[in-house]
Formats: structure tokens, C-alpha cells, sequence
């Protein structure tokens, strides 16, 4: 048989199967891209820090998700909810708790409607200085917390488990003796102090390579890889430690509150506990918050006056990293002083 390649031959041969080698090729490259896409190692929600909002509540455009979080967190991003305005907002919004993206969440304490008030005439009814006087709906934190509050950390004990700050004191308390549990108390949680020079390294170190172990992290696959790592593993604790300070510094300042709320959900249930931490109680004193996270209120002005930050407990978030919360909060009520 005359299997001689001629021009001719090869010629009849792209005329008639060039189709045919263009879909091998394409399919070689779907192949090998779902071999990588299959094969890499993929940014976890507890991996990428998440600051959002609820509705009516914007973000300037010098808002910020900072930095100085632990080795753990790769990325940190803050993430508009309104960006589409309100009419797109439930949408966005459902869409990142279903898919578990967000970790701080800010939302402001201020009404969502207002009706002037009228007498049995018709007539507005006036103060005292003459100016038309308003009923006010719930506000747009209370309306939050009517269809998320399960999605929330709560920050205070209930009394069968331990709020937020009391994981953290007992998370800290892990790798650092405590010098007095009971330091002060504000709206029922308790702020403790510990002893600094006595952190447990060896227990850092344990710790963090059996969670390298359980959670089969590529990035430590070699002893080497480990070792570097477990210094920034132990910053990590310390920093914990000093947000843990700075952001009860800030709330015996006055700077920020702890809210307790009591809402009325139904009938027979009723929200009790602290949800929420007021960050701007006072304008006056975080004049600059403004400048990262506001809202419009009924007169056209833009405040930041009573903005909530709240904090989610969405699924797939390892709460060994929850508490980079506070340090995004200290860098933000910081920023808001200067």
C-alpha cells in the first residue's frame, strides 16, 4: 500500500477533517483546564475576610477592609450590598449568606420610614418650635435582625452556651493564663486581662499542626514550610490578645457600646440579647466614620450616627479565626478618630 504523505494526500486530509482536529483541540484544552481548576487549592470562606452591609447602609469610596490580619486570611475585601441599589439588594444579599460570604456586616440603627403627624382636622401637628412632628417605623437594624438574628454571633451568654467575647476569653485563655476573669462588665459581657508572659507556644505550635493535619492545607506540605510558619501562627495569638484589649479600651472610652436588644418577633417569641455593637454612639468622637460607612437620613444628611456592626456566623467559618473581627473594627474605629 502506498502510504506516501503527498501534498495532495495532506490536502484532502485538512479539506475533510480539519473540523474534526479543531474539536480535539478545544477538547484538549477543557480536559486540561479541569484537571487545574479540580486540582488547585481554593480560598475558603474562613480565607477571605468579608465586610458587607445591610440595607440603606453605603460604603464611601475610601471604605476599606485594612489589613492586618493573620497568615490565615488571604484575602479581605469589603463587598457592597447596595451596589445595585435597593432594588437588587435582597437578591445580593441572600445570595452571599447562602454561599456563607461575610464575617462583619454593618447596618444602621435609624428608622426605615417616617409619617407626619396629623390631627383629627388634618392639620400637621407642630412642636414647639413650630417644625411638623413625625411616627417612626422600626429600624433598619431591627428589621435585620426580625429575618437574620440566626445567622448572627450572639455577643453576650444566653446562659446555655457562651456569646462571642466569652469564646474569645476562653479561646485566649488556651494559651494565656488569665490574671482576673472579671475585669469589667458592660450589657452583661465580661472583660477579663491576662497574663502576657505567659503564652504557651508549644500549645500554639500543637495546635496549628494539627490543624494543618485535619484540614489537609497544601501550603504546608513540607517540615520547612511548617516551621516558617509557626511564628506568624503564634503573632497571630498575640494579636488576638491586643484587638482583645484595644477594642475594650475603646468601649470603657465610650467610643463604642454594646446594644442589648428586647424584639418582639412573634407572638409567642421574643429576641432577648446583645447582637450588635453600636460603633458610633457619639459623631462627635468618630467624626471620620462617615468617610468609610454611612447612611442618608430623612434631611438629606449623611451620618454614620448609631451605625451597628454585627457579626456573622455563617457555615464553613472556622471560629479559631473569628475573632479577626475586632481587628478590622479597631482599625476602623481608629481611622474614624484620627
Amino acid at each position: 500500500m502506498d502510504a506516501k504523505i503527498t501534498k495532495k494526500r495532506l490536502g484532502h486530509l485538512l479539506s475533510y477533517d480539519w473540523i474534526k482536529m479543531i474539536l480535539a483541540v478545544v477538547l484538549a484544552i477543557v480536559v486540561w483546564s479541569l484537571v487545574f481548576t479540580t486540582s488547585a487549592t481554593r480560598i475558603t470562606n474562613t480565607q477571605r475576610f468579608v465586610v458587607c452591609n445591610y440595607l440603606n447602609t453605603r460604603f464611601a469610596y475610601s471604605a476599606t477592609a485594612y489589613d492586618g490580619y493573620s497568615l490565615e486570611i488571604i484575602e479581605a475585601e469589603v463587598v457592597d450590598q447596595m451596589r445595585g441599589g435597593e432594588q437588587t439588594f435582597y437578591d445580593i444579599f441572600n445570595g452571599n449568606m447562602e454561599i456563607g460570604e461575610g464575617d462583619v456586616m454593618m447596618v444602621a440603627d435609624t428608622p426605615m420610614s417616617r409619617t407626619e403627624k396629623k390631627d383629627a382636622q388634618g392639620n400637621p401637628v407642630l412642636d414647639g418650635e413650630g417644625k411638623p412632628t413625625y411616627e417612626y417605623g422600626e429600624s433598619y437594624y431591627a428589621n435585620m435582625l426580625t429575618r437574620m438574628h440566626y445567622r448572627l454571633s450572639r455577643m453576650d451568654d444566653d446562659g446555655a452556651s457562651e456569646g462571642y467575647f466569652s469564646q474569645m476569653k476562653s479561646y485566649l485563655g488556651r494559651f494565656y493564663e488569665i490574671e482576673n476573669a472579671q475585669a469589667a462588665t458592660y450589657e452583661g459581657i465580661t472583660y477579663a486581662t491576662f497574663k502576657e508572659d505567659t503564652l504557651n507556644v508549644e500549645r500554639i505550635e500543637s495546635e496549628f499542626r494539627a490543624r494543618i493535619k485535619a484540614n489537609k492545607d497544601k501550603r504546608y506540605k513540607t517540615e520547612a514550610q511548617i516551621a516558617a510558619a509557626v511564628p506568624q501562627e503564634i503573632e497571630r495569638i498575640q494579636s488576638y490578645l491586643a484587638a482583645y484589649k484595644q477594642f475594650f479600651a475603646y468601649v470603657a472610652n465610650g467610643d463604642i457600646q454594646f446594644v442589648f436588644t428586647e424584639q418582639q418577633l412573634s407572638d409567642t417569641v421574643t429576641l432577648r440579647g446583645v447582637y450588635g455593637i453600636n460603633i458610633c454612639p457619639d459623631e462627635t468622637k468618630l467624626s471620620g466614620l462617615k468617610e468609610s460607612v454611612y447612611y442618608v437620613d430623612f434631611d438629606g444628611k449623611t451620618t454614620a450616627q448609631n451605625m451597628m456592626a454585627t457579626f456573622l456566623n455563617l457555615e464553613k467559618l472556622d471560629k479559631n479565626y473569628q475573632y479577626e473581627n475586632l481587628i478590622y473594627l479597631n482599625a476602623l474605629i481608629a481611622d474614624a478618630k484620627a
